[in-house]
């Protein structure tokens, strides 16, 4: 799989339900707790049944587990290694059967390929999928989740630090890459495809997240909390327009584009952005109000600076609202 370009949106800080007003629609994960040290390292694609064995070998030297999300073809053409992924205490998560671009086919066949690979899965293993979907390439929108959903996959998984490792680039690339940005709750994103230097990556990054004191664990670990946690959980801010979204939304996705990853806490993405010069003041509100054209064509301004005329060409092709994050999101990624 050539170019295989992983792109994707972050709408919430921790765990958000998609801004359709609809109650069936998939819940989009791309961090867990933000309070706990523990971080997750999921791998898709499968691709290369020597690296998926590698990379489980290596976890396991060091008693840590991982999400793996294979296609379904890849499932239905190595059914004893989907065995083995569950017989060595790893999970497995739905990555659709073929890998299309979501966004670009009908609901129907959306429906389809998550069905399809659950039903190989099924069939490999005599278990059911773990409740997980990732659409290929991160590429979502309201109907995709709604998809999902009807599906039986309740949470859609994003992540928060893209390795891009698809590009083939170094195995100390990838380690840095990763423990610079480690943090509380983090999803790391890695492919097992042929080639790739991420399993050569793993032994360093692991032996690096543990000594900054990170537990390593699968998705759904990561995600589970006591219950009177989530009764401590604020409520969050509704929007009037379910095409609104918060100056903070817009910014973790804008410094997705500047640095690789998505970023889980308000404060971090404060630092970060201040730090960039792309806003100026720590204290000021980015999540009690909706976030308005002018101001989000000021920070990708600051953001881009000599290339600001390039970058604020997109809001000129679209408009500023939730179903075009990801088309803005992958136009300013290619400036």
């Amino acid at each position: 799989m050539k170019n295989h370009l992983k792109l994707g949106l972050v709408l919430s800080l921790i765990l958000i339900v998609s801004s359709s007003p609809s109650l069936a629609s998939s819940r989009i994960i791309n961090r867990g707790n933000a309070s706990s040290p523990k971080m997750s390292l999921t791998f898709d694609d499968g691709g290369s049944t020597e690296n998926v064995r590698r990379v489980m070998t290596i976890m396991e030297s060091h008693e840590v587990r991982g999400t793996f999300f294979p296609t379904g073809d890849f499932i239905a053409k190595n059914p004893e290694l989907m065995k083995e992924i569950l017989d060595r205490g790893h999970e497995v998560g739905n990555h659709s059967y073929n890998h299309p671009d979501f966004r670009k086919i009908s609901r129907e066949r959306m429906v389809r390929e998550i069905s399809s690979s659950a039903e190989a899965f099924k069939k490999a293993t005599g278990e059911d999928m773990k409740p997980y979907f990732r659409p290929p390439y991160g590429s979502y929108n309201s109907n995709v989740l709604k998809a999902a959903s009807e599906a039986g996959f309740g949470y859609t998984v994003m992540w928060s630090i893209d390795t891009n490792d698809w590009k083939k680039i170094s195995s100390d690339s990838i380690r840095r890459h990763v423990v610079s940005n480690a943090g509380n709750g983090k999803i790391v994103l890695m492919h097992t495809l042929p080639g790739l230097n991420t399993a050569a990556s793993l032994d360093g990054m692991i032996k690096d997240l543990k000594n900054k004191g990170y537990e390593l664990v699968t998705i759904s670990e990561l995600i589970s909390q006591p219950s009177n946690e989530v009764a401590k959980k604020p409520t969050p801010f509704v929007l009037s327009d379910p095409e609104d979204m918060l100056p903070l939304e817009f910014l973790n996705n804008l410094l997705y584009v500047k640095t690789g990853s998505y970023y889980a806490s308000e404060q971090e993405i404060k630092n970060l952005a201040v730090e960039l010069g792309i806003i100026e003041d720590l204290n000021s509100s980015l999540t009690k109000r909706v976030l308005k054209l002018e101001e989000a064509k000021t920070y990708v301004s600051r953001a881009f600076g000599e290339k600001q005329d390039e970058a604020l060409a997109v809001f000129e092709t679209l408009e500023l609202k939730k179903s075009n994050l990801n088309e803005i999101v992958i136009l300013l990624k290619g400036i």
